[in-house]
Formats: structure tokens, C-alpha cells, sequence
């Protein structure tokens, strides 16, 4: 959660942890406090002069090794302060009520209120997502981490990244505006690291509008998408762009390097900044098909060019079973 900061933590003789598939990962540093120095930018791969008399220098050029997978820096989307592990350890359970939690299936998308919105357009999708979209603030002694949230049910458990909530621990609060424009205290109902996963629970919420949720392993590269939070505490911030690609190995580490998430996120080009942490990415039906977590926004240590359009989100398919998880004891498995 960072306004205007998102740097990145690598260091080139560490080799690239390998996942249990013999690819390489994409790295994700958290983006550090306020006031903390940035970090570096990407590890990429320089180009060796050949000539005694080399030309200008040149930008860096990131080369992927043959057969694998390039690996490349990613940013948590924070914006604000980023704290520590959540107090409970992820694990424990507060304020969980085992009889009224929500079994998240597919569902269609409730039908778009926007005048002109047509089904199948950027319009229909972002009326029906806002609707179901939180803005999350995290307020603790050193300052106020902003995220986004998926509402799941109508009295108020609402989706979200950990690292969202990583900091809310013993004398913090955590304060959900709906798309209602309503504000609640929430608790933490149950995390998950390795997934950066977490559900919490507001309190005295009714009537809310759960968010639709769609079939991840239906999408198809190409596929226009639409994504909406608050990034930079500017609630239903809508934009949009397409599938990149599917099934891309994740790692995501703090801001020592430390990996401490793996999954098989989805990459877009959708512009999502930091604040979008935790919110739908949707398709034109309005229905979540991920969790925007992640972005690259690497910079090459030489002073090479700022990636962009290069964000990742976890798959909704995988999002559903780990909240199932969390919803019924408040952790989850691999």
C-alpha cells in the first residue's frame, strides 16, 4: 500500500529460488514504509561489449534463459503504509460465526443500474463491479495502509490480499467504506501468506451486494478485462485493458527478498496501481475472474526503462478455495 512509492529488492548473486514445476518464479518485494529509502530496481541481465571501442551505452536488455521463465521484479499494490505479519499469525480465527459464513461458488453478475450501460461493455462491468468493491484502510500507530476488498456476502465478509491486512494487529483498526458509501470497523476472519489471501468481517453490515463470481480457467488470453479499486485512496478507480497471459509463476517476498508467497497468477496490462491491492478484476460481464496483487514496476539498476503495463492477479478459481478456507477455519492449505 504506497502512494508514489513502489520500488523493488533484488540482489544479482542470489540465485532465482526454483519452483516445484523447474521454472524460475517471478519475484514480488513489498514496498516499504514511508520515508524508507527506495530499494533497487529489477536484476536484469547486461549486455557484454564486444568491441574494444564500445558504442554509447545502451539500456540493459532482460534476457530470459532457454526454458524457462524470465524472472522479474513485482511490487505488492499498496498504497500507504505496509506493516508487519498480522498479529494472530494468520491463522486464528476473530470474529468468525461458522453458521453465516458464505460458500463461494460462480455466480451470474446482478444486473447493471449505469443508464447507458450496455452487457458486454467496459460501462456494464465497472456499474456491476463497483458495487461489490470495498475500499479498505488500515490505521495503526505508524500510519494508514490503503487496499481494496470483493464483498462476498450481504452482511459484509469481504475478500482481500494479506498483505492488505499484514499490519493489523493489536491496537490497529480497520475501516471498510462499501460501495454504498457506507464505513465499518472490520476484523481479521482469517489470512493466508502463501496465497497473500485474507477475508475479514465488518461489523453491523446488512444488505451489502456480493460480487459475482466467475469461472477463472475460462479466460482466454486476450480477453478484455476490467479492473477497479483505489488506488492512491481514489475510491472506484475503474480502468481496463486485456488478458496477458495465464498461469504465471508468482513468488512474492518483503522487502528483504524473503519469499514468502507462490502462486500461478494471471498477467494483465490493465493499469493497476498501488491501492488496488485486494480488488476485482472483472470481465465484461461484470463477473471477478482475480485478485489484483501485484505489479511490475521495475526499474533496470543502470537507469534502463520503467516496465508498465505488466500486472498479476490470483485467479479466481484459486481465490474461492482458499476463502472457503479462511471462511470456515480462518486458514488455509496448499
Amino acid at each position: 500500500m504506497r502512494s508514489g512509492h513502489r520500488g523493488a529488492v533484488n540482489t544479482p548473486q542470489t540465485p532465482t529460488p526454483q519452483t516445484p514445476d523447474g521454472h524460475d518464479p517471478i519475484t514480488e518485494p513489498f514496498v516499504p514504509p514511508h520515508g524508507s529509502a527506495h530499494p533497487p530496481g529489477p536484476w536484469m541481465m547486461n549486455q557484454q561489449a564486444t568491441s574494444p571501442l564500445p558504442p554509447p551505452p545502451m539500456p540493459p536488455v532482460s534476457r530470459p534463459r532457454a526454458g524457462v521463465t524470465k524472472p522479474i521484479i513485482v511490487t505488492a499494490l499498496l498504497a500507504g503504509l505496509l506493516g508487519g505479519a498480522v498479529g494472530m499469525g494468520g491463522s486464528a480465527l476473530l470474529g468468525h460465526d461458522a453458521a453465516s459464513v458464505p460458500v463461494l461458488s460462480s455466480q451470474p453478475a446482478a444486473a447493471a443500474n449505469a443508464a447507458d450501460a450496455q452487457p458486454g461493455s467496459v460501462t456494464y462491468a465497472a456499474s456491476v463491479a463497483s458495487k461489490s468493491t470495498a475500499d479498505i484502510k488500515v490505521q495503526t500507530a505508524n500510519g494508514t495502509a490503503v487496499g481494496s476488498g470483493i464483498v462476498l456476502s450481504p452482511d459484509g465478509y469481504v475478500l482481500t490480499n494479506h498483505h492488505v491486512v499484514a499490519g493489523a494487529g493489536s491496537g490497529s483498526t480497520i475501516v471498510v467504506t462499501t460501495g454504498d458509501g457506507h464505513q465499518h470497523n472490520a476484523t481479521v476472519t482469517g489470512t493466508s501468506p502463501s496465497y497473500d489471501l485474507a477475508v475479514i468481517k465488518l461489523q453491523g453490515a446488512s444488505g451489502l451486494t456480493p460480487a459475482a463470481l466467475g469461472d477463472s480457467d475460462a479466460l482466454k488470453v486476450g480477453q478484455q478485462v476490467v479492473a477497479v479499486g483505489s488506488p492512491d485512496s481514489l475510491s472506484n478507480t475503474v480502468t481496463s485493458g486485456i488478458v496477458s497471459a495465464l498461469s504465471r509463476t508468482v513468488t512474492a517476498g518483503d522487502q528483504n527478498g524473503s519469499s514468502l508467497t507462490v502462486y500461478n497468477g494471471l498477467q494483465t496490462d490493465t493499469p493497476i496501481n498501488p491501492g488496488n491491492s485486494g480488488g476485482p478484476l472483472v470481465n465484461l460481464q461484470g463477473q471477478v475472474i482475480a485478485v489484483n496483487s501485484a505489479v511490475d514496476t521495475g526499474q533496470a539498476a543502470s537507469g534502463g526503462p520503467q516496465s508498465f503495463g505488466l500486472g498479476f492477479a490470483i485467479p479466481i478459481n484459486t481465490a474461492k478455495r482458499i476463502a472457503n478456507q479462511l471462511l470456515q477455519d480462518g486458514k488455509a492449505t496448499k
